[in-house]
């Protein structure tokens, strides 16, 4: 079947150039690919590009019709087999332009799945776009290029310079928003080179600013709280670092300067996903902020696990409309344990 090929000139980050920038533009331009490969890519990275397809490609109150996400570690067999997989993939869309199938985790599929997977992967048909998503070793990555696919792969390290101005102004563009560029240079003396916070500052004066709104650095300094920036970074690292009375201060801080409590779950999961990654050798320890790595040596596989559930079903009741949503995100912080200078666990808290 024909396949666009575009990625291959796209995949690769040269000089101050951006890949993800492009694949954002491509999409807001109405050109789409069947095949978006992340390889070793920000999560931050993956979430937009689905977020944007979402938007282009589904019909709102038919999604799920045409939109499936699968956690390749589903992938084991009988219940959800291979060949199941790439079928659903293969269906037609029902109301949308495309269908939209994200796979995310390859690298957790077990024995020669993934190896089943990756061909049929070169197959999917113009009618359907596939977001697939794989954080691994060199040996993992090169079985996917081995496969067939590196024309097909994003592999985006945290852009800098002149490409993560590029990549803010086309997040304002898909938002609705015109970025001056001296507000762009504004906005990064304030949240500094984080992508997530970036982000979360993008967010927050689409909610304010009506759409086609030009951003000037007199807007940026207006809605990007440089203080709630800094303190939203502080709350992570004390959480991160289990020490719970300074993550409770600035958390109570945070709520009275009306931060997004849906922000600060999500924060919270890409930093717990972050150490998760390291934990499991799929990423090297210094891809941790510096202030942050102090927590690896507290937080184990099994009580990151814990964390990542326990924020899933806090942010499923907060967009369920529960009425304090803070009070949920104070509980789970009260939950860690204060560390000694052992660093023991106390009793009645994370186990």
């Amino acid at each position: 079947m024909k396949q666009n090929k575009s990625a291959g000139a796209s995949r690769r980050s040269g000089g101050d150039s951006s890949a993800v920038a492009r694949v954002l533009a491509e999409i807001a331009a109405g050109r789409f690919r069947t095949l978006y490969f992340f390889l070793n890519s920000d999560e931050v990275f993956v979430d937009e590009v689905v977020a944007q397809l979402k938007r282009q490609l589904l019909v709102p109150g038919l999604e799920v019709f045409d939109f499936e996400a699968i956690n390749a570690a589903e992938i084991r067999g009988e219940r959800l087999s291979v060949p199941v997989v790439l079928q659903r993939i293969r269906q037609a869309p029902v109301a949308a332009r495309r269908r939209l199938v994200v796979l995310r985790h390859l690298e957790e599929m077990h024995g020669g799945l993934l190896d089943e997977l990756l061909p049929g992967l070169l197959t999917v048909p113009d009618s359907t776009s596939v977001v697939a998503t794989l954080t691994g070793e060199r040996k993992l990555v090169e079985r996917c290029r081995e496969a067939g696919l590196d024309e097909f792969i994003i592999d985006e390290p945290a852009p800098t310079g002149e490409a993560l101005k590029r990549l803010v102004v086309v997040w304002g563009q898909n938002a609705g928003l015109e970025i001056e560029p001296a507000a762009v240079d504004e906005l990064i003396d304030i949240a500094g080179e984080d992508i997530m916070f970036l982000k979360n500052e993008i967010e927050k004066m689409v909610t304010a600013l009506e759409s086609g709104a030009k951003v000037t650095p007199a807007i940026v300094r207006e809605y990007a709280s440089a203080n709630r920036v800094f303190e939203m970074n502080d709350f992570i690292t004390a959480v991160v670092n289990r020490r719970r009375s300074e993550a409770l201060r600035i958390l109570r801080q945070l709520e009275e300067t009306g931060e997004s409590a849906v922000r600060i779950v999500v924060n919270l999961g890409y930093a717990f996903m972050a150490m998760l990654k390291v934990k499991m050798g799929q990423k090297p320890v210094w891809s941790i902020k510096p202030e942050r790595r102090e927590g690896l040596r507290y937080w184990n596989t099994e009580r990151i696990d814990v964390v990542l559930k326990k924020l899933y079903e806090i942010n499923l009741k907060i967009v369920s409309g529960y009425m304090e949503p803070f009070a949920l995100i104070e509980m789970l912080t009260a939950a860690i344990a204060p560390v000694g200078s052992a660093g023991q666990r106390k009793e009645g808290s994370w186990r």
